[in-house]
C-alpha cells in the first residue's frame, strides 16, 4: 500500500485523531512514530525483495532464450557457460567494478566466439 492509502485507512478508522491528541515526544507519540517507522522499513524491505525477485525472473527468462539461441548458432556447453558469465557481468552492474566487469565480459565473449570459429574452421 502507498503512504496515501495507509493514511486514508488511518483517517477512516479514526487513528489520526487519537494520535493528534498526544504530543510528538510523549510516550504514546513516540510509540506511534516508532511503530510507523518500523512498519515503513518492513514495507520498504518487502518491496525491494519483490522488485529484486521480479528482476531476477526477467533476467532468467532472457538468459534462457539466449542459451537456446546460442545453442542453435552452434556454441557448445563450455562456450555457452562463458557467454552466460558475460551476460551476468553485463546485466548486474556494480559501481565499484563496472569497467573491469565490462572488460571481462568482452573478453569472455571474444573467447567463446574465437573458440566457435576455430571449431567450425577445423571441420572444413
Amino acid at each position: 500500500m502507498s503512504r496515501r492509502q495507509r493514511r486514508g485507512q488511518f483517517r477512516a478508522a479514526g487513528y489520526l485523531k487519537i494520535k493528534n491528541m498526544f504530543g510528538r515526544f510523549s510516550e504514546q507519540g513516540r510509540a506511534w512514530y516508532d511503530k510507523m517507522a518500523a512498519d515503513g522499513k518492513a514495507a520498504h524491505e518487502a518491496h525491494v525483495n519483490r522488485v529484486n525477485d521480479e528482476r531476477e525472473n526477467q533476467l532468467q527468462t532472457i538468459l534462457n532464450g539466449l542459451i537456446e539461441t546460442w545453442g542453435s548458432m552452434g556454441y557448445n556447453k563450455e562456450e555457452i557457460s562463458k557467454l552466460e558469465e558475460a551476460f551476468a557481468l553485463d546485466s548486474i552492474k556494480d559501481k565499484n567494478t563496472y569497467r573491469e566487469d565490462k572488460k571481462e565480459a568482452r573478453r569472455l565473449r571474444k573467447e567463446a566466439q574465437s573458440s566457435l570459429k576455430a571449431r567450425l574452421n577445423a571441420n572444413n
